[in-house]
């Protein structure tokens, strides 16, 4: 009977341990995905004087003033949203 009490615990120390664990790591997750998130969305604003449809496409003006679509907002990173930023916008 003692076996079985030990083995009782056991069982709800791992259970408790998988459940502190599986918290941690959907929270890490979700810290990312907002970080991630965030990023995009700070990108965005950052090259908004530009031209931002709310159509989920970003545009960019040409030398005529017209918009002219350059892919999904949410596809380019941050790099490469800032370089366009910096050679369109200034």
């Amino acid at each position: 009977m003692n076996g079985l009490r030990d083995f009782s615990t056991w069982l709800q120390i791992a259970k408790v341990r998988w459940i502190i664990w599986t918290y941690l790591l959907i929270t890490w997750g979700q810290t990312m995905l907002a970080l991630q998130v965030h990023s995009w969305i700070m990108a965005i604003l950052h090259v908004q004087s530009c031209c931002l449809q709310f159509s989920n496409f970003l545009y960019e003006k040409n030398k005529s003033g017209q918009c002219i679509s350059w892919g999904h907002a949410l596809q380019p990173t941050l790099q490469s949203i800032q370089k366009r930023q910096k050679k369109k916008c200034s």
